[in-house]
């Protein structure tokens, strides 16, 4: 089918379209075979998506660029464009302004902060966290197409962002939320404002093992055998400290290649595009 061996993340290895799939068909035929449940598929397929990623280099999974090949190799006389926003946010104004469907990307970071249950993350706050409204990638979506809707077959590829002309930073993206909430805080389903948490951001893995080896299991340790002697009288702090763990792991491992990444993507032919449409735009006003 194809190799995935042009505009690679450093350090990654190319990927055979071909392989993956006949391994990920195999796994799915492992996976039946087992009768495992539709969730427990969806929940092993994702690890698995992952386990494939690192092994070959890629920080997340590589799924949507598999599909970029496939695409490409069609033999359908089609002319072809492809998207690829940044990370996609809250609307700007269209249906209204901030709407959020689901809490996915940055979402759930800002929510997690919100609700004082994310003290730490593996990243860096000078990571470039380039965040494009859901409306405006939909927005270009239907300019592309109708640009190329006439052209003979051709692959078009749109970067969607703002990474080179109006960078943003990890950091300014929490501080802002911060900052906000210390206004608004976020309200219980008790009626009460929580406080929200300040994120320490720690440089790699191995710096966060540390700290929630230090800032949790520890404590709950000593609170397990607390809760011995004192016939369960500190369980409820045991219960919110256990809960923050079982929080912070994931998202430190799922987050961290994001968090880290320190690549700009330029967006060069969405500019081309914009300025085409803006031309259009005056001529059919003229």
């Amino acid at each position: 089918m194809g190799l995935i061996s042009k505009n690679l993340p450093h350090g990654a290895s190319e990927v055979d379209v071909d392989v993956e799939m006949k391994v990920i068909a195999q796994k799915l035929h492992e996976l039946k075979t087992e009768g495992a449940s539709q969730n427990e598929i969806t929940l092993s397929t994702k690890a698995w998506g992952i386990e494939r990623a690192t092994m070959h280099g890629w920080p997340n999974v590589f799924t949507k660029t598999m599909g970029e090949v496939l695409m490409q190799q069609s033999e359908e006389d089609v002319s072809l464009v492809t998207i690829r926003p940044t990370i996609i946010g809250g609307t700007y104004k269209e249906p209204f302004p901030s709407l959020v469907e689901y809490l996915r990307n940055t979402n759930v970071l800002l929510a997690r902060s919100a609700q004082g249950i994310l003290p730490c993350l593996v990243g860096d706050t000078n990571t470039i966290m380039d965040v494009i409204p859901v409306d405006m990638v939909v927005n270009a979506m239907i300019v592309a197409i109708v640009a190329h809707a006439k052209q003979p077959s051709d692959v078009n590829i749109y970067q969607e962002g703002s990474p080179l002309r109006n960078p943003v930073t990890l950091g300014s993206i929490l501080d802002y939320n911060f900052d906000y909430l210390q206004k608004k805080p976020w309200i219980n389903k008790h009626g009460k404002p929580v406080k929200a948490s300040k994120v320490i951001f720690l440089s790699n893995i191995a710096g966060f093992n540390r700290y929630i080896q230090i800032r949790y299991l520890l404590p709950l340790k000593v609170l397990e055998v607390a809760n011995k002697v004192f016939r369960q009288y500190f369980q409820g702090v045991y219960d919110v400290l256990s809960r923050q763990v079982k929080l912070e792991m994931p998202l430190a491992e799922f987050y961290g290649a994001y968090l880290c990444y320190n690549a700009i993507i330029g967006d060069k032919n969405t500019e081309k595009l914009r300025m085409m449409a803006v031309r259009d735009s005056q001529t059919e006003t003229d």
